[in-house]
């Protein structure tokens, strides 16, 4: 499969680009919430989530695997460089752009 040059500098295959994508724009009209905590546990692995909902939801799309203890999740780093090139901003100010650095 073709890798494609993320903003941060990272190689991910493309479908593996498209697919977490689709499902980050998913998120941010389905559930902003969760959007909001995968992208807080991207730029910081210590924080905690607080909503096994959120928990539940982000490892049934595949965003992240259980984690050590209920209320956490381990994110690939695959998934990490792509949230962290897409997403731009804080808060209900956050926007999702492309993640690829030629863009």
């Amino acid at each position: 499969m073709a890798g494609v040059l993320l903003k941060n500098e990272e190689t991910v295959e493309e479908a593996v680009v498209h697919g977490t994508m689709a499902k980050l724009r998913d998120l941010e009209g389905t559930n902003p919430i969760a959007l909001y905590e995968l992208v807080m546990k991207c730029r910081d692995e210590k924080h905690k989530l607080h909503d096994r909902e959120v928990v539940e939801t982000l490892i049934g799309e595949k965003l992240a695997n259980p984690g050590g203890s209920a209320d956490d999740i381990i994110i690939l780093d695959s998934i990490r460089g792509i949230v962290l090139s897409a997403v731009e901003g804080d808060g209900l100010k956050m926007t999702i752009g492309s993640p690829l650095a030629s863009s």
